[in-house]
Formats: structure tokens, sequence, C-alpha cells
């Protein structure tokens, strides 16, 4: 998910990006073109099927912190330090993926309207046991990085990125969560990241994962998931070309990348190399941690269907697919790019090899309605919705004390039934 960030003149907070303007599915008139091609082509939507024998594990999942906060992959299952299959219920709290890179304040976590740093005591309070952190690699390497008109920035103003993530991390793994820690933002060279591009680079991305695991290995209560939302040329039909990309990395000879200020794809003309997803879990894995990995999928992290002939191979043996359930253009109650095929059977189909982590959904009251229960009644699918943050109508919260906005009640009431084992919670 990505926000307008641009200030005006009179110092108002940045507004919250709309990414489901005109009932796109994403904030590309390109993305939506085609999959209102794809409707018009007779693609057509399946029905929501569920893996039944995975909903009657015995025991059930664990939604609530378990005793030891740890977490690795078994089979197709999360599971923590005893064994036991967990499922990870949580939000995003955004704000270190642009606070710092756009120098609005030397705290990190400033425009994040959450305080000093947010309280994770209150997830925890929902019955969330996971939380999810954007990052921005050029504010964690720290270089210098260029702006579109050749000034110079510099992405850590306050000299603190590194120590505001590691003790942010630190605290909400003592309040019981569990943390994703999510590569945001990046740009090739030395651009400056500020918003959502195609793909990771070789420039910074592998730089920004070796340091991340270096730091982080010791610490089995975080997962790392390789780079946010890749949409490659944008081009849809996705092309093979993509997909290889994705896994293999490659050259794309223009630098695609999101205006914050107006959520529009901008094109710089300068050729640059992507990492792939393997190079990324390569890097994670020479530093020898074992770490969960989630690597994610063409179409914005929405569109499944090539995820397992594509998905890279990991030989510590602790993948799981990351998955953005947002609403599509067509039927708001069913996933993005459903107009190409079921996304719901291409994620039973992985779930059954993998863990899926759904680590961003939300912004339709009917789509997580399907969705939710459908993840619930399946112990291998975990979900964090988009965004603990006092921004918009779709974040969970009014205010930094964690007044929940309508879409916070239903989701607030909904962890409380699900938390508690109840079937059918909608």
């Amino acid at each position: 998910m990505t926000r307008l960030l641009g200030r005006v003149s009179t110092g108002l907070r940045p507004a919250k990006l709309a990414r489901f303007s005109l009932a796109a599915n994403y904030p590309s008139a390109g993305h939506l073109f085609a999959l209102l091609l794809l409707t018009a082509l007779g693609l057509t939507v399946a029905t929501l099927p569920l893996d039944s024998s995975a909903a009657n594990l015995e025991g059930g999942a664990s939604s609530g912190a378990p005793a030891t906060l740890s977490i690795s992959v078994q089979g197709s299952h999360l599971v923590d330090g005893s064994g036991n299959t967990v499922q990870l219920r949580g939000a995003n709290v955004s704000g270190l993926e642009n606070t710092a890179v756009q120098g609005w304040t030397t705290n990190p976590w400033g425009d994040a309207k959450l305080g000093n740093e947010p309280d994770w005591s209150k997830l925890v309070a929902w019955k969330m046991n996971a939380v999810r952190l954007p990052l921005n690699e050029a504010s964690w390497l720290g270089y210098m990085c260029i702006n579109a008109d050749g000034s110079k920035r510099n992405p850590d103003p306050g000299g603190n990125y590194q120590a505001t993530v590691k003790r942010s991390v630190a605290n909400a793994n003592a309040a019981g969560l569990y943390v994703i820690l999510d590569l945001h933002w990046s740009a090739p060279g030395n651009y400056c990241p500020t918003g959502q591009t195609q793909m990771a680079d070789k420039d910074n991305s592998l730089r920004f994962w070796t340091s991340i695991a270096n730091t982080f290995k010791g610490n089995r209560a975080v997962l790392f998931e390789l780079f946010n939302e890749p949409f490659g040329r944008n081009v849809y039909p996705i092309a093979s070309s993509d997909w290889s990309v994705l896994r293999d990395g490659g050259t794309y000879p223009t630098f695609i990348h999101q205006n914050t200020q107006t959520g529009a794809l901008e094109t710089t003309n300068v050729s640059w190399e992507a990492a792939g997803m393997q190079a990324m879990l390569n890097a994670v894995r020479a530093t020898g941690t074992t770490n969960v990995v989630l690597a994610g999928e063409m179409g914005w992290d929405g569109d499944l269907s090539q995820w397992l002939s594509y998905k890279p191979t990991d030989p510590a043996g602790q993948l799981a697919a990351a998955w953005h359930a947002y609403p599509w253009g067509s039927d708001n109650s069913k996933p993005s790019w459903t107009g190409i095929g079921d996304q719901y059977a291409f994620a039973v189909a992985i779930a059954k090899q993998v863990p899926i982590v759904i680590t961003e959904t939300g912004h339709s009251l009917s789509l997580v309605q399907a969705l939710f229960p459908w993840a619930d009644g399946n112990p291998s699918i975990s979900y964090l919705v988009w965004t603990w943050n006092p921004w918009g109508v779709w974040d969970l919260i009014k205010d930094s004390n964690a007044t929940p906005s309508e879409f916070g009640k239903y989701y607030q009431g909904h962890l409380a039934c699900a938390g508690n084992g109840a079937a059918g919670c909608r």
C-alpha cells in the first residue's frame, strides 16, 4: 500500500492514497484497463473453495502470542517455538517507509500520528499477535540519495533510523507481537526511494537484506518480507518475462515509480538492474539466518496464479508466500485479479505447500467478511490489515488512543471472536 505523501504549503499532513479510486484495483489507469479488458474477454469468477481438511487440523491454530515468541515454517504451517500451529492476525503500522526519507522530522515515527513510537500493547489488546513494519532501504543503509531535480537528500536526517527500527522491533516483541520487516520503498543507484517502484534493485536491496538479516538473525520472532508489491512493466496480462525478473532479476529499460503526491506512476529514462526474489533470499541465507522469509508476486502482490511456478528456492525450508488481497474493481467482495482466475483457488493450492501470509488487506467490508472466515478456516493462512494509523476511513483507528474507526470496530470484533476460538466469525 502507498500513501500520498506530499505536504502542501499550509503544513497539513499528507492525505492517504485512495488506492481504489475509480473502482480500480491499483492506482494505475493501465492496470484498471487491463482488468476490465480481461473481464470483457470472458474470464470469469469462480466460487470460494475451502480446504476443509486443513480447517480440521487437530487442536486448531493459536491466535494469541505464544509463550515462546519464535516462529518457523513446518510443512505448510507456521509454528511457534513449542511446535504449535500459529495463524498471524494483525496490522501494518506505516511510517518508517516514508517519514525519514521525506525529511519531515528527525523521529522516523514522526508522521505516523502515534506519538514517539506506536503503543504496541494497544494492538495486543485487540487480540493481534503480529505487526508489519514497512521499511525504506536508503533510510536503513544511510547513503545520500538524489532527488528527481538532482539535489541531494539525507534519508536519515536524525541519524537514528536503524536504532529506531531495532527499538521498535524489541518493544513489539516484548508486547507479544511477531514482527514482519518489509522492504517497502527502494530505488536503483542513488535515486531517493520516495514511492513504490516496480521491483527491488541490485544496487541497494541486496545490501539492505544482508544488513537486516545480520541485525535480526538471532531473533526468531522476526519475519522478512523481501519486497512490497512488485509490478514490473505494469503491462497486463503479466508477461512471462516479468515473472522471470521477479524470481531471477533482470534489466528494466526504464525506472517506473509512484509519485507519492499524486499517486500516478512516473517514468525515468534510465536502465537499471532488478534484484530477484532468489538473490534477495540468498543474501538473507548467506548471513546464516534461518528466519521465515515471505516472497510476493507480480501484479502488486495480488496475482497468485504463477506463484508456485516462480517461487524462489529456500535451502532452509523457511519460505512462505505473501499476498495482498484488496478488492477487485468489478466486485469489491472479491480479491483483485479475480478477473484472470480464482485467487482463492490459487491460494488453496499454494497453502498445501507453504504458509500464506496476507500482509495487506482492507478497503472493502464485503471483501474481508468473506476473506477472514475463509482464512480462519485454513491454519496455513494468516492476515494483517492496512493500517494501524489514524489517517482515513479505511484505517483501523481514529487517534493515537486506538479509538476504532467503523472499519476498526468490525476488525476488533472479528479478532475477539476468532481469538476466542469461535467458528464462523465474520
